[in-house]
């Protein structure tokens, strides 16, 4: 007997006599040149081998041939086993004994077919003829079974939407997110017209794509809206053997993030084109490669007119060529420069080397003349300020409503003995004697809830102790809205002062 291959019809022929299994193989082989007919004397070996054939071979039976009456297990009984395990598998029962009963009972247990065995090498034709159809579509069924499974597991686990259509438009297979994207079941779609189930995507750019791909065996890929689900999708269009597999993928959040940048893009190109702002960026020469920016007027020079040029020649005499070779040897740099009349703040960082890059490094520069104009005037103003307030010769002081020193001058520290940095940490009570916090909590009452100016003769106490005979007169700070928010005032030594009223009072007593 010829050993099957993957081309051959391979058919499993049992019998109790060995004589007839020989002879029925010599003329199934002779009859069809690719059957391979394997044979078994007894149903119960016949299972072991088709158990076993499904391990041991890569090819399964094709067709099964039995005889009816065989000891221990009978045709319809064998038929019956084989039913529990391959209820598809053809089964034809072929038998020189048995009539109408026998043959009924077999169509009720699921036989394929049933021949009388006859005379002469006729029958054995007619067996192939019926064992060639019957294996033909049965192998035809399990491909077709095989193909879906196999689908169904390739596409099952994929995320994106996938659905596969034959050459008439006829959906044969549809995953799990194309159900999803679709909104309707595989039962409902499978063999259904693509076009008659979803006549809004006629004429349009899906109807398009899908005819190129399939009538020019090419893939054809494109992105749209779908509507169906409010969702923006790729979509791609694959020419496969006897149709067209169409992958979807959601690209929704792509699109958004797309938008999201093209309006952050807009915000700064409006933000580029009307603050004074310089982008630049510059190679691992120093060469200027972008240059762009309303900013560039405080320069005398027009966006793009400085690609090209040395970032070392442009601002040879400045700080900026030692900031460009920090940033070049990888170095993140913030500072301000000063470049003629103008003030910039600049930041400049190093980019990461690639091919598709041809600058080394990106900055951003403001340019912030006005503002640090107003600040040396503000820094001038307050050093003036300051010298005066220093020249007086009594204390001068100022706190809030929360009690915290906002201002003083020279003469505090000098008096009592503290440091700038340990009066800031002090409040006003904490200056006063013992004996005077109770007078100084009172005035101070009476200035933020009057508003008055109030005077106040008490002891301040030195960083060492000492007594101090101080007159202090407290007065409120007044907002632009008219609210009290905090004291300020002077303080005067009175030491001699209460000297002499002592020596008046001992002069008083005497006389």
């Amino acid at each position: 007997m010829s050993a099957s291959t993957s081309e051959s019809t391979r058919v499993l022929h049992v019998d109790d006599d060995p004589a007839i299994l020989d002879l029925a193989a010599t003329f199934l082989e002779r009859e069809a040149g690719n059957f391979a007919v394997e044979t078994a004397t007894s149903a119960t070996e016949a299972l072991d081998r088709l158990t076993r054939g499904e391990f041991e071979s890569d090819v399964p039976f094709d067709c099964i041939v039995s005889d009816y009456e065989m000891p221990e297990m009978d045709g319809l009984e064998f038929l019956e086993a084989v039913r529990e395990d391959h209820p598809d598998l053809p089964f034809v029962l072929f038998t020189g004994k048995g009539g109408e009963e026998i043959a009924s009972e077999a169509i009720t247990a699921g036989v394929s077919d049933y021949l009388n065995k006859g005379s002469g090498t006729d029958q054995y034709a007619l067996l192939a003829n019926r064992i060639g159809n019957l294996a033909s579509r049965y192998r035809t069924e399990r491909e077709l079974q095989q193909s879906t499974e196999r689908m169904r597991k390739l596409y099952g686990g994929i995320t994106d939407a996938i659905f596969v259509l034959n050459e008439d438009w006829e959906f044969t297979h549809l995953n799990d997110r194309a159900e999803e994207l679709l909104q309707r079941s595989e039962a409902e779609l499978i063999g259904e017209d693509v076009w008659e189930q979803f006549p809004e995507r006629v004429d349009t750019v899906f109807q398009e794509n899908y005819e190129k791909a399939m009538n020019q065996g090419e893939t054809v890929e494109f992105e749209t809206f779908s509507r169906v689900r409010d969702v923006w999708v790729r979509v791609r269009a694959i020419p496969i053997e006897d149709g067209l597999a169409v992958h979807f993928r959601d690209i929704s959040e792509k699109k958004e993030r797309e938008r999201t940048i093209q309006r952050q893009n807009q915000r700064l190109r409006t933000i580029v084109d009307n603050a004074p702002i310089i982008l630049f960026a510059f190679d691992e020469d120093g060469i200027v490669t972008l240059s762009e920016g309303q900013g560039l007027e405080g320069l005398g020079a027009e966006p793009g007119e400085l690609v090209g040029e040395s970032m070392y020649d442009i601002y040879a005499g400045t700080s900026i060529p030692e900031h460009v070779r920090r940033v070049i040897n990888g170095e993140e740099v913030n500072t301000t420069v000063t470049i003629g009349n103008s003030v910039y703040e600049a930041w400049c960082r190093p980019l990461e080397n690639d091919e598709d890059i041809d600058s080394r490094a990106i900055g951003v520069a403001i340019d912030v003349t006005e503002r640090a104009g107003r600040e040396r005037e503000l820094r001038e103003e307050r050093a003036f300020v300051n010298s005066v307030l220093d020249a007086i010769p009594d204390v001068l002081y100022a706190f809030d409503e929360e009690r915290t020193m906002l201002r003083w001058n020279d003469q505090l520290s000098t008096l009592t003995g503290y440091s700038d940095a340990e009066i800031a940490e002090m409040a006003p009570l904490d200056f006063v004697a013992d004996g005077d916090v109770q007078t100084l909590k009172q005035t101070t009452a009476r200035v933020f809830s009057e508003g008055v100016v109030a005077t106040d003769q008490v002891k301040l106490v030195t960083k060492a102790g000492k007594h101090i005979p101080t007159e202090l007169t407290a007065a409120p700070i007044i907002d632009e809205d008219g609210i009290i928010v905090g004291v300020t005032g002077t303080g005067r030594e009175i030491t001699e002062l209460k000297e002499r009223e002592r020596e008046q009072t001992r002069k008083s007593g005497a006389e």
